[in-house]
């Protein structure tokens, strides 16, 4: 998180409590249950992953509203997904995540995805053309990432239906999207890699 909007954020919270919004009271008949509290939240792992998206998620509203060329905004939401594939990947990747761990993250996805599409929607024609592979290879990952979660059956179907009309949307802006199946569950199996194959029509 640049200092920037560190400041912006800061500075928000202060008048927001300045001006009665916000209010903070200190309880120390609880303050001795404190320790207590936190050691059982360390442990939670879930509860942690959750409170890391949702920082995230606040850091990257305030840098889309900071950031004014629309070029660089579409850019830096195409950099998330790809980012959040890779991280639900590596979480999935590991047999100690818990499944609790990895629906904040695929959440994020997915709304890393509608931030592309929104961007995509106000971004110049040439920005989106500019980006045009970069964004099909983030949303390859995307992909197949999601389809990692395959053994979390509701939850996967959920995400798959969401990141299908996501993607639906986002073909008016960047043009016909094909995926590949996802490699993390059939490459197991049949020791192969997937190909991408994701033509493209304007």
């Amino acid at each position: 998180m640049s200092k920037l909007t560190v400041l912006v954020l800061g500075a928000a919270v202060a008048a927001l409590i300045y001006g009665g919004v916000f209010e903070i009271k200190i309880h120390l008949d609880r303050l001795s249950l404190l320790p207590s509290r936190l050691a059982a939240l360390a442990k939670n792992k879930a509860a942690i992953e959750q409170g890391r998206v949702y920082l995230t998620q606040l850091k990257r509203r305030g840098e889309q509203l900071l950031i004014q060329d629309k070029k660089k905004r579409l850019e830096l939401a195409v950099l998330n997904v790809q980012q959040d594939a890779d991280r639900l990947q590596d979480l999935a990747a590991d047999t100690a995540s818990h499944p609790s761990k990895l629906l904040p993250q695929a959440r994020l996805l997915l709304s890393s995805i509608d931030a592309v599409r929104d961007s995509a929607e106000n971004a110049p024609v040439e920005a989106v053309a500019t980006l045009k592979q970069r964004s099909l290879d983030a949303f390859q990952a995307a992909h197949k990432a999601l389809g990692s979660l395959k053994e979390l059956h509701s939850d996967y179907q959920a995400l798959q239906a969401e990141f299908g009309r996501l993607t639906g949307m986002l073909e008016q802006q960047i043009g016909k999207l094909e995926f590949s199946e996802p490699g993390a569950t059939a490459g197991a199996t049949t020791g192969q890699k997937d190909q991408p194959k994701i033509p493209l029509e304007f």
